[in-house]
């Protein structure tokens, strides 16, 4: 999978105040790379495309691509420079990394729904030990975890039989949690998915768009004994992990090693990372699956890559980055049936949209689903076209048209490893097995994600 960012840039030669003062009056931003055993070089970049990335805050938590003169380097982001009172970027610090040497970042926190709960609504005030956390690791740590990816899904699909169908949707999800708590808890999760799977479909039909969105108060029957089935695997593993036993690289264990975070922030942490984190890979592996289906000329060109690129071994990260095509289908996928297909915002003031009056603290809902399909922005929006996300179609797109992860500061934290990570199962999958739709009618549900219902029932048969 190919980095989500990338910058880029011209070297030039002049350095120094006044240089760096010319460049910004042409409208770009002057730029240093440095690091990696390499002398450091100066850069020019275009400032309405450095604002466009740095308006997503993951930006400075991963590894971009930085494309100087037509090469390619990997970096980090390690100082952005802004003027106080003008909307500029002044300076970019870029530092290169080895793929082989641990490198240190530091990644923001949000705390969400503090102005609506209960002790909010009340008047309390949130107090925040910390904002973000600094986090050491090898750039190549990501792509580790593909084993585990192709592992948990052959552990799903090892008892498939040619003799029944299979709903891609519940497979997908049982997929998608055991990836989840193998990659980010380190914990396997196969002994408890059986008993916790109704809890955890019943928490995420309480978090589905409803009534409780206009009555908050509204009796939700059966939540209790939900939550608490899943509060209870949670501090288990909480209180497993304070023994010392299990503590490794994973996100678990670097909630637990922070001295100010109690059980029951961690807890809050890792519910919030286990609904979102699982939901949304189960809705677009299904919705992806499909598509391929129903469109079965781009499934051939799909498992022709496959078998060209990968073989009959199990995928790697340099494989999985050469899987273009496939890359293109899911995300024209995430573009027709986005997981997350509406967001929420509360205005900061009055302010007037389409004619309507909408004062300040009022809730606004906006559509991402009809966003992506909007024939304004999206010729035959509703055909399913790969080569939309050709590097060529994707030059000069209207920012915030396409918004699967998100936009802005507070974009999806888990893009990149959702992107490998549904990458790297579908890989398996259809290297693995052939797939026949039995053709039945798929509507999109809006529920926690935008799933496919009634289900997505397929035969398979495992290839030779």
């Amino acid at each position: 999978m190919s980095n989500v960012f990338e910058f880029v840039a011209e070297s030039r030669g002049r350095s120094g105040k006044n240089a760096a003062r010319n460049i910004r009056r042409q409208g770009s931003v002057p730029a240093v790379i440095y690091g990696g055993h390499k002398e450091p070089q100066m850069l020019v970049l275009n400032h309405n495309e450095v604002i466009k990335h740095l308006n997503h805050e993951a930006v400075y938590s991963h590894v971009l691509d930085v494309k100087v003169d037509g090469k390619t380097e990997q970096a980090i982001l390690k100082g952005v420079q802004r003027n106080p009172a003008k909307f500029q970027i002044l300076h970019l610090d870029f530092l290169r990394v080895s793929m082989s040497e641990a490198v240190k970042v530091h990644v923001p926190l949000h705390f969400i729904n503090e102005n609506t709960s209960i002790g909010g609504k009340k008047g309390g005030i949130a107090t925040h030990s910390m904002v973000d956390i600094e986090v050491s690791c090898l750039p190549s740590v990501l792509p580790e975890y593909i084993e585990v990816m192709w592992r948990c899904t052959d552990q799903v699909t090892e008892h498939w039989s040619i003799e029944q169908p299979y709903d891609m949707l519940v497979e997908m999800r049982k997929a998608a949690l055991l990836i989840f708590m193998r990659t980010l808890f380190n914990v396997d999760f196969s002994a408890d998915i059986d008993r916790l799977w109704n809890p955890i479909l019943r928490l995420l039909t309480f978090i589905s768009p409803g009534l409780w969105i206009f009555l908050p108060h509204k009796p939700r029957p059966g939540y209790d004994d939900a939550i608490q089935a899943i509060d209870d695997f949670l501090y288990g593993i909480i209180r497993h992990r304070r023994t010392g036993d299990g503590m490794s690289d994973d996100l678990l264990s670097l909630l637990v090693s922070v001295p100010d975070l109690d059980d029951g922030l961690i807890r809050d942490q890792c519910l919030t990372m286990l609904i979102a984190g699982h939901d949304t890979s189960t809705a677009l592996l299904a919705w992806t699956l499909y598509v391929l289906a129903s469109h079965p000329a781009a499934l051939e060109q799909v498992r022709a890559e496959i078998d060209e690129v990968v073989g009959q071994r199990p995928p790697t990260g340099p494989e999985l980055e050469r899987l273009e095509f496939l890359e293109r289908v899911i995300f024209e996928t995430l573009r027709l049936y986005p997981p997350i297909h509406t967001g929420m915002r509360f205005s900061t003031g009055d302010v007037e949209l389409l004619g309507c009056a909408v004062p300040k603290d009022s809730r606004l809902m906006y559509s991402i689903f009809l966003t992506q399909r909007m024939e304004r922005f999206w010729p035959e929006a509703n055909k399913f076209d790969p080569q939309r996300f050709c590097p060529e179609n994707k030059k000069g797109r209207q920012p915030y048209t396409y918004l699967p992860f998100g936009g802005g500061p507070r974009n999806c934290i888990g893009a990149a490893f959702a992107q490998v990570e549904v990458k790297a199962v579908l890989a398996r999958l259809i290297q693995t097995f052939d797939f026949r739709w039995d053709m039945q009618a798929v509507h999109p549900h809006m529920g926690a994600t935008l799933e496919p219902r009634p289900g997505v029932p397929m035969f398979v048969k495992r290839r030779v």
